[in-house]
């Protein structure tokens, strides 16, 4: 059983004036959306920072799946949402227990 699951996916740019948003983008394409602009405003959709801190972040998880015991996990799980910045950090929002 693992502790921990993502489910990482969608473009947002990272312009505070801009509205861009591709929710169909999977985390197996990201490296596609590298370094692109923003379909609106010009600005790098991903950034070599942003696309680092989400494989560092998946390993992580996958590094706590293997390693973790399993033994006296509840079931309760939490949904979050990570906003991140374009500088390799993000902002936790939205918690929510499923």
């Amino acid at each position: 059983m693992n502790i921990g699951k993502l489910e990482i996916n969608g473009i947002k740019c990272d312009n505070p004036v801009c509205n861009y948003v591709e929710e169909g983008v999977s985390v197996d394409d990201y490296s596609k959306w590298l370094n692109r602009p923003c379909l609106c405003c010009g600005d790098n959709l991903l950034t070599e920072a942003d696309f680092i801190a989400i494989q560092d972040l998946m390993a992580v998880v996958e590094d706590l799946n293997k390693n973790a015991p399993t033994n006296n996990i509840d079931e309760q799980r939490l949904s979050t949402k990570l906003l991140m910045n374009g500088k390799g950090s993000f902002k936790i929002k939205n918690i929510t227990l499923l």
